[in-house]
């Protein structure tokens, strides 16, 4: 908490009053330098984020099994067999890894169909990573915020 001062002036002359407030920031201060050293190698953000990563890729790997883009949108169904799209040997969706990377969070998979399914080249597009364009699912964003701030909290103190 930043400790205020309030002082009141004597009438002036004009008999105006008048009162000035003054904020001890010193507080402030110690939280800035605080704040200045966090970064990818404080124990406290890497596990933080770890944890987002760990979640986000939890959370692909479920999508797969409700077929359902990160937006809740369903995936076209299938003409050409029965059954789920995009898990029938399951290679796809058990590729899918998240990892921190300095303060980035990398979710993806290397299988070089991976981008054929999430951008609908050449076939129906079923989206397994939110899109550039329409950005993180705001349950996503949530989850993020709620997590960090814990995280952050944790090396502050």
């Amino acid at each position: 908490m930043i400790p205020f001062i309030a002082r009141a002036f004597a009438a002036s002359s004009s008999g105006d009053r008048s009162i000035e407030l003054v904020a001890n920031t010193k507080q402030l201060q110690l939280l800035a330098a605080k704040v200045s050293k966090l970064g990818a190698n404080n124990p406290h953000i890497r596990a933080g984020l770890q944890e987002v990563a760990a979640l986000w890729e939890n959370r692909i790997k479920a999508n797969f099994r409700r077929s359902v883009n990160p937006y809740g949108e369903k995936w076209p169904d299938l003409k050409h067999r029965k059954g789920q799209p995009l898990i029938d040997t399951g290679m796809l969706r058990n590729s899918v890894t998240g990892e921190v990377r300095g303060l980035s969070i990398v979710l993806g998979s290397p299988l070089e169909y991976a981008d054929t399914h999430q951008n609908g080249i050449r076939v129906k597009q079923r989206m397994f990573l939110p899109s550039k364009e329409r950005g993180l699912p705001d349950k996503w964003k949530n989850e993020y915020v709620k997590i960090l701030i814990k995280n952050v909290e944790k090396a502050l103190a």
